[in-house]
């Protein structure tokens, strides 16, 4: 297995590029980004992808970030934890 060592130039860019994605991932009903108001997904969070890409690597995932949820799901989850 090969090791890809990053300059702090490209952490830090990383770092930027996860905080911009972090921003910029929660979308409203009609598919608008929250942050811009851009139609997803937004010019914002398309080059802060780019720049995971360019480096070879991939953004921490973060469950929950996003929290949109419509009525009718959860009640769906409701009604099943009960049964």
């Amino acid at each position: 297995m090969s090791m890809i060592y990053l300059s702090c130039a490209a952490l830090e860019q990383l770092d930027q590029a996860q905080a911009e994605i972090d921003r910029h991932v929660t979308a409203n009903a009609a598919g608008l980004c929250v942050t811009c108001g851009e139609l997803e997904p937004c010019r914002a969070r398309v080059s802060a992808n780019a720049i995971f890409v360019k480096l070879g690597r991939l953004p921490r995932r973060r469950p929950g970030l996003a929290g949109v949820l419509t009525a009718a799901a959860s009640r769906t989850k409701v009604d099943w934890f009960r049964r």
